[in-house]
């Protein structure tokens, strides 16, 4: 289930897309969200702050209102020294004196702006198109020009970066023609070429926010979901790796592949996403990916839900959060959520997706929240060595409420029809449904919910679906 949050009596343009978020915890029980909104197709960017405490969770704040506003695009932000640094094109801002009741306390200085920011270490680096990349000295305060070094250039000076980040002590920056590294050996700074393969991918966001996970980097590229870790090739982890969808979908089935990923954030174990299906469209699902152990490989893909995205263009790529620092059910227990954009519900919302404690999207029986009313999944399709005769099909379904229904249908051998199995179940338990088919040999499983209930409860859900053929006589 989803939550609003409308802010546009908080902003002063429309069209924004929440690109980076960071969020500061002010005391036990209180702390706030920062969502950086780039406009789509404008130069103008919002900082929008939001309460996380349980009394007024979820709520947009308006407070210091110029202070927060850019006429040039925010980039990638950065905590150092007990304070957030957020980069525009022009200046570096400065974020400190955090509160939920009052004005913040904002400053800006002589030092120029640039595309991103990101720490090495314990040291602040920034990059900057038409400028290179550079490194403040130790310790020093990031908004005196003087206190920076000079700058070097991974890559093409005057190609924008997507993103800047740091593993193990060294710094990367991706750019649509590769990806970069650089680091400071023997009191030098030195840079160079990791992977070049990008440069094939020229249409692509403005910025892949990437996200660090279990020692690695997960990169949003246009090629898919890739993970990279320090002296290793990369390694696909998104639905493009999964065997089973891979290839052309059988007719009248929901295709997935040919999209492309917005941000990537963690929780745990837990690896969220924004998929955009069809590049042409502005329809977009909330992915969640699990994977337990030391590398993401096999990952486990579920759908949240679908959202609809502000825009398409190269300047519209959405972010996704993942933050533990909110109180969302109640005052002594800190819960993850998981923040985006959507603009479903206008061009000045956010959602958020409240967690379980370890970061996953699925709570226990004790633990119960609010549950969508509609949603509907495509089974894997089954192929059969020779023409086989169905029978029946048995679900066993769980957890259902008053107004819930699953209806259960199928398209039989490729021909497009999804057509339905019986009627819907409407109540827990083992049902059987008439399928009596023959001569078959390709079938593909379609389920689709809808339900009435808003209240927080355990989800409905189905445990276990079998297939009969003809039952033999002794």
């Amino acid at each position: 289930f989803m939550n609003d949050v409308d802010f546009s009596a908080q902003s002063t343009a429309t069209d924004l897309v929440a690109t980076y978020f960071f969020d500061e915890n002010i005391s036990s029980t209180t702390s706030v969200l920062y969502a950086v909104c780039n406009r789509v197709g404008a130069n103008a960017a919002e900082i929008v702050k939001i309460s996380m405490q349980n009394s007024n969770f979820g709520t947009a704040i308006t407070t210091d209102t110029a202070e927060r506003n850019s006429t040039v695009p925010f980039g990638k932000p950065v905590r150092y020294l007990g304070a957030w640094y957020i980069t525009d094109t022009s200046t570096i801002h400065k974020l400190t004196g955090f509160s939920v009741s009052a004005n913040d306390t904002w400053a800006t200085d002589d030092v120029a702006g640039g595309t991103h920011l990101a720490m090495i270490n314990h040291q602040m680096a920034q990059i900057k198109t038409g400028t290179g990349a550079r490194i403040l000295t130790e310790n020093a305060e990031a908004t005196s020009e003087a206190q920076w070094a000079s700058a070097f250039y991974p890559g093409d000076r005057d190609e924008a970066a997507a993103d800047l980040f740091s593993i193990s002590g060294l710094m990367f920056v991706l750019k649509k023609s590769g990806l970069y590294s650089f680091g400071i050996k023997n009191e030098r700074t030195i840079s160079k070429m990791v992977f070049e393969d990008f440069g094939k991918w020229r249409a692509s966001f403005d910025n892949l926010p990437t996200a660090l996970w279990k020692g690695g980097a997960v990169l949003p590229h246009p090629s898919g979901l890739l993970y990279y870790t320090p002296g290793e090739p990369f390694t696909p982890i998104g639905l493009e790796a999964k065997e089973s969808i891979s290839g052309i979908v059988p007719s009248g089935v929901t295709e997935f592949e040919i999209g492309r990923y917005h941000g990537v954030a963690v929780a745990g174990d837990y690896l969220y996403t924004v998929y955009q299906p069809d590049p042409n469209s502005t329809a977009a699902l909330i992915l969640s990916g699990y994977a337990p152990g030391a590398f993401p490989t096999n990952m486990s893909w579920q759908v949240l839900g679908g959202i609809t995205l502000a825009g398409n263009a190269d300047d519209a790529v959405h972010g996704i959060h993942a933050t533990a620092t909110g109180f969302p059910e109640n005052s002594s227990e800190a819960n993850p959520t998981l923040w985006f954009t959507d603009a479903a519900a206008g061009n000045q919302n956010l959602r958020y997706i409240i967690l379980d404690s370890r970061g996953q999207p699925l709570r226990g029986r004790a633990n119960t929240h609010k549950t969508v009313t509609s949603g509907d999944a495509w089974m894997s399709e089954i192929y059969f060595n020779e023409p086989q005769e169905i029978t029946r099909v048995v679900v066993y379904a769980e957890d259902m409420a008053s107004g819930d229904e699953w209806q259960i249908s199928a398209v039989y051998n490729g021909t497009g029809n999804d057509v339905n199995i019986g009627k819907p179940i409407i109540a827990p338990g083992r049902h059987e449904r008439p399928v009596m088919r023959r001569d078959l040999y390709r079938f593909t499983l379609h389920i689709k919910f809808t339900g009435t209930s808003t209240s927080s409860r355990v989800p409905p859900s189905i445990k276990r679906i079998e297939m009969w053929g003809p039952e033999r006589r002794q």
